[in-house]
């Protein structure tokens, strides 16, 4: 979506049905401020600040004279919203009757937001080739969480298989939500590794047989490398590699073809053979307000209003909508 039609989507969803409303009786020809403040139990000033957000979504217009408002000349748009809203009010009648919630309806329906199970979730035709990993894997050793996605330019082939590499187990991979895995991310598993204690490495339990029985408890023995643990909202450039049992922070940045061997500490970007830090992206107390704000785990309406705040915003700012989101 282009910057209009994002701000437009995002107005359609406020944290109450205030400005649903206000736009619906707009669409119904009730375009007077005034005489929408005096629907509501609020002040002329608090409704202003809901049509001012309609307005500069481009869904309403101000006339040339007076405070009064009209609908913006997309009719398209509007007679959409204007369908859209009369669902809305129909299916809030019906929900003591264990229909659809009618919020659910609404965001499926008006808010054109990525559902986390689907595969291929964008709305571009020719983006085929970002893929949501929630539901792209069959493995009980692959844990993603929702929104994470990687590129497979369109090569095929399951994620589990191209791009994990000795997932045997008992070592689980766990992804958080949010995750961009670029073309070609490889993570090793502990299952590929060999015995590193002794003067050989070579696998002699692998073999079966009379190595086998002369090795088994030996290499039952040796300590094993934990889950692979990426955190939420981490970028994965290019053919980068993630060696077994690494833990990767949330906010971290791994450069194109790295080799990371070692674990990375949240909102460190690395890059290099072996992945070595280039820098912290924030200072320590912006870090720990990110940490402890936790856009990703917010409902998805709300990033989905605070999008461009997440993209470009600051911590400070973060923490502000978070700190609004738990008083409310």
């Amino acid at each position: 979506m282009n910057a209009p039609t994002e701000r437009r989507t995002a107005a359609f969803w406020p944290a109450d049905a205030t400005r649903r409303d206000i736009l619906a009786r707009v669409l119904r020809e009730e375009q007077s401020v005034s005489e929408l403040a005096r629907r509501y139990d609020m002040s002329f000033a608090a409704v202003q600040k809901h049509v001012a957000v309609l307005e500069r979504a481009g869904l309403i217009v101000k006339r040339a004279r007076g405070r009064e408002r009209v609908v913006n000349a997309e009719l398209a748009m509007i007679q959409r919203a204007s369908q859209l809203l009369r669902a809305h009010e129909h299916f809030d009648q019906e929900r003591a009757t264990d229909s659809p919630d009618s919020d659910d309806v609404w965001r499926m329906s008006v808010l054109k937001i990525p559902q986390p199970d689907d595969v291929t979730p964008s709305t571009r035709g020719d983006l085929t080739n970002v893929r949501f990993l929630k539901s792209d894997v069959n493995s009980p050793l692959i844990e993603a969480g929702d929104y994470t996605y990687y590129d497979d330019e369109g090569a095929g082939g399951r994620f589990e298989e191209v791009n994990v590499k000795y997932l045997y187990g008992p070592q689980r991979l766990i992804i958080g939500r949010f995750t961009a895995l670029g073309p070609g991310v490889t993570f090793l598993m502990p299952g590929g590794n060999h015995p590193m204690v002794g003067p050989s490495t070579y696998p002699f339990t692998m073999f079966g047989g009379t190595w086998g029985d002369n090795t088994l408890e030996t290499f039952m023995a040796i300590e094993q490398p934990a889950d692979t643990v990426v955190g939420n909202d981490v970028w994965i450039g290019r053919e980068a590699t993630i060696m077994p049992g690494i833990s990767i922070g949330d906010g971290a940045i791994i450069g194109a073809h790295s080799v990371v061997t070692r674990n990375v500490e949240p909102y460190a970007i690395v890059a290099g053979h072996p992945a070595r830090r280039i820098r912290v992206r924030f200072a320590p107390e912006d870090v720990q307000r990110l940490m402890s704000s936790r856009w990703w785990d917010w409902p998805i309406e709300l990033i989905t209003e605070h999008a461009a705040t997440i993209m470009a915003g600051t911590p400070a700012e973060l923490t502000a909508i978070d700190d609004e989101r738990r008083n409310t």
